[in-house]
């Protein structure tokens, strides 16, 4: 082995190129097309460019994390001194199994627990109805020393006392609990389209809630800041981050008006996202939240830090060949902790089909354990930082944000602009561009809409669904504090005793919200919204069948003419798990429909070029009805000008690049006679 010379000229040897130069070489290659044709647009109006440079990093771009803008990071030591917690759901309804899983779970890898126990969530959350059922889910955990999220439904003022309640039975002293007792009123409106309450009512009780953890639990986070419920809806990054910032400012605002200063309530704010499948954008997302949130503290005069909490995209799970959900995961949880998230969540592969057991929980704990343990992404300080595609787009990302939130403000903040439209009319427009994306296939799902498998038998491990509740014994009377009075003397203590004596969560939150006769006016609700399920409902129709019909593909030609079109169409059927036969290929029409009528299908695709069409088709047609063959006739391609005569002649569908794949296989199916 040569030994490397000290004197070692690298200037020489590794050259400086010019841009200008490497551009040249890219045109030629693009061969007379627009060197533009390299950018792609984002649904944030972005531009993402074939390359990036110096001269495309923002000025006075940070050198460390916790400086400036902190759009490296909240901790100048990144993760060295506190990596990441790994902090998973369990969903389950039952608190006995719920339990269950916590127990075998925490000693394996888990930092912290998140609970759901809101309504809307978009898996099963856990129900609690009273004391006793928190006291099952908890019986033998270190709940005093593992942080704990709750993420409730507004109004959440129940839910708070039963906490407080199980807090003062269980002897747990709460000023060194972590983790958050969480509420969003404005998400959960946004989320539902309605409340149970006037909004400004139910900010009330939460200011109330607020101070009280304030003084009983200072170290828990008390007023969550949620994307998930706008990413869910199909927003794009920059309308997520402006609805975030909005209700942000919004509740600074509101609960000053109720005497708890922006100053005071900042320390309290927990923030959520979740990472989606476009890995830059969502790293810059998650670094332009940073700078956004920084310049709202400078308005107040204010410094601080943002805790954020990440998760998996719903957006992007499938019910199809949900393995694939595990490389989804990984990208996303990789793209969380570049960005420097503080504690991470990561979905369960089979998350869209049901309960996961002890092996789906355990894939998806270990996935966070790799990154951290074998990855040491822990040992890093902002490893992402100062690459220049990553700080451009973060900055430019923060600028459309700030330039939407200012439209909120324009509109006199986020609630006016909910109760009008305008946030859910901004992001019924995305989605629907994102729906005509994946249906089109510009944007694909590897094993949904692009490399379907056919029905096959795998294991799901899954936990059985739990039998629906039966009516709950008769409770005994209990005393419950007769309304909102929160200038009563020792109304904590009472909401305590409330639970203590039996009270359940329904029952007291009506008596809490006695007084309220009105309902806050009810708006366009978000929907829920996963690109894999109109994907989805094209295999549940044929998974309803005993077997999936059968499609003869029919070759014209040499190899060179038909093979591309073939393997195309085959892809295309499979999406809705029918099952694709190929023919050799035929030299006549007649031969090609004597096979056809011999073979068990249920339809055939003339798969040819498109030269060939115009004598091929006429002839098949004329061979099927010589035979008295009048299965439907699919066309792979689609020739513009030729497509009237086509039709004309009798095919009945085109399967084709930039169909619009769900409305095509559904039309296919109703003409196989597949009940909808």
């Amino acid at each position: 082995m040569t030994a490397l010379s000290e004197n070692l000229d690298l200037p020489a040897l590794f050259p400086r190129h010019e841009f200008s130069a490497w551009q040249a070489l890219v045109e030629k290659e693009l061969k007379g097309l627009a060197f533009e044709k390299l950018h792609k647009k984002t649904y944030e109006d972005l531009t993402i460019k074939p390359i990036y440079r110096a001269a495309d990093l923002p000025p006075q771009l940070e050198q460390t994390p916790a400086s400036g803008l902190h759009r490296r990071g909240e901790r100048a030591a990144g993760y060295l001194l506190q990596p990441w917690w790994v902090c998973q759901e369990i969903p389950h309804p039952s608190p006995e199994t719920w339990n269950a899983s916590a127990r075998e779970d925490l000693p394996q890898g888990l930092d912290a627990l998140w609970l759901e126990i809101s309504p809307n969530a978009t898996r099963p959350s856990l129900v609690l109805e009273e004391l006793s059922d928190l006291q099952t889910a908890f019986r033998d955990l270190p709940i005093a020393q593992t942080p704990l999220f709750v993420r409730s439904q507004a109004p959440a003022l129940a839910n708070l006392s039963l906490f407080l309640g199980y807090w003062e039975a269980e002897g747990i002293e709460p000023q060194s609990l972590r983790g958050g007792l969480l509420e969003d009123p404005l998400a959960d409106w946004a989320a539902q389209g309605q409340l149970s309450a006037p909004l400004s009512s139910i900010l009330d009780r939460s200011a109330w809630g607020i101070r009280e953890l304030m003084q009983t639990a200072p170290q828990l986070k008390s007023l969550a800041l949620d994307g998930r419920v706008w990413h869910r809806a199909g927003a794009s990054a920059s309308q997520e981050l402006a609805c975030l910032i909005g209700s942000a400012v919004t509740y600074l605002r509101e609960m000053d008006q109720r005497g708890i200063s922006p100053e005071s309530l900042v320390p309290h704010l927990h923030w959520t996202l979740e990472t989606g499948s476009d890995f830059l954008i969502e790293l810059a997302k998650i670094r332009a939240l940073r700078l956004l949130w920084q310049r709202v503290l400078q308005a107040y005069g204010l410094s601080g830090q943002l805790w954020l909490h990440a998760s998996s995209s719903q957006l992007s799970l499938s019910k199809t060949d949900p393995y694939v959900n595990m490389l989804r995961v990984t990208s996303q949880a990789f793209c969380a902790v570049l960005g420097g998230v503080n504690s991470l969540s990561t979905a369960c592969f089979n998350a869209p089909l049901g309960l996961p057991d002890s092996f789906a929980r355990r894939q998806a704990r270990n996935l966070q354990l790799i990154l951290r343990e074998e990855s040491n992404l822990a040992r890093l300080i902002d490893p992402a930082g100062g690459a220049y595609a990553l700080e451009s787009l973060s900055t430019e990302l923060a600028e459309k944000a700030w330039g939407l939130f200012q439209t909120l403000e324009q509109k006199g903040g986020l609630m006016p602009a909910l109760a009008t439209g305008l946030p859910q009319s901004w992001i019924a427009e995305t989605r629907s561009q994102r729906q005509q994306d994946f249906a089109k296939r510009k944007k694909s799902l590897v094993g949904t809409s692009q490399y379907a498998p056919l029905a096959t038998e795998t294991e799901l491990h899954l936990l059985p669904a739990p039998p629906e509740p039966g009516p709950r014994p008769p409770r005994a009377p209990a005393w419950m504090p007769a309304g909102f009075q929160p200038e009563t003397k020792d109304f904590a203590q009472a909401l305590k005793q409330s639970i203590r004596r039996g009270a359940d969560i329904a029952t007291l939150s009506n008596v809490l919200m006695q007084t309220e006769t009105a309902q806050e006016p009810a708006i366009e609700a978000l929907p829920v919204y996963r690109a894999a399920a109109a994907f989805e409902k094209l295999r549940a129709r044929v998974e309803a069948l005993p077997e999936p019909p059968q499609i003869l593909l029919l070759p014209f030609g040499p190899l060179k003419a038909w093979k591309p079109r073939a393997d195309f169409a085959q892809g295309f059927l499979e999406v809705a798990g029918l099952k694709v036969i190929l023919a050799e290929a035929f030299a006549s029409a007649q031969e090609a429909v004597q096979a056809w009528s011999q073979a068990p299908v249920a339809a055939a695709v003339l798969c040819s070029a498109d030269a060939d069409y115009p004598e091929i088709v006429p002839a098949v047609f004329a061979a099927c009805v010589e035979a008295g063959w009048s299965q439907p006739l699919l066309l792979a391609g689609y020739p513009k000008e030729q497509v009237a005569a086509h039709q004309a002649s009798g095919i009945r569908e085109f399967i084709y690049l930039g169909a619009d794949l769900p409305a095509t296989l559904n039309a296919i199916l109703d003409l196989l006679g597949v009940p909808a």
